[in-house]
């Protein structure tokens, strides 16, 4: 959902964020409010990988837009290709950090 922003011009990545980030508040404030130890065992050992490589996919969306936009504003013809290609790299690298988180989530956070 956060790489929607490579085909919505970065909109999708700013919605996805924002509800990301105001059920993630939700959620730490109602787990704090019934007892943060818990919590912090079952959910911040992977939750170190899992929320960076959800801001670098959200990153991932927002590049061809702001490549676009930059060339805009420089009044250049846009080039789309390199920022695709950097889209992707940052796409893969947040993939690789979900599987490292979902294995952590596996075998530690469950324990």
């Amino acid at each position: 959902m956060a790489f929607s922003g490579v085909v919505t011009f970065g909109l999708g990545a700013v919605l996805v964020s924002l509800f990301a980030g105001l059920s993630s508040g939700l959620f730490i404030a109602h787990a704090y409010a019934l007892g943060a130890a818990p919590f912090a065992r079952t959910v911040l050992p992977h939750a170190v990988l899992e929320l960076p490589a959800f801001g670098v996919a959200i990153a991932a969306g927002l590049v061809p837009a702001l490549a676009a936009a930059r060339a805009l504003l420089a009044g250049r013809k846009v080039q789309i290709n390199q920022s695709l290609v950097d889209a992707a790299a940052l796409l893969g690298l947040s993939m690789a950090m979900l599987v490292v988180a979902a294995c952590v989530e596996t075998w530690v956070s469950a324990r």
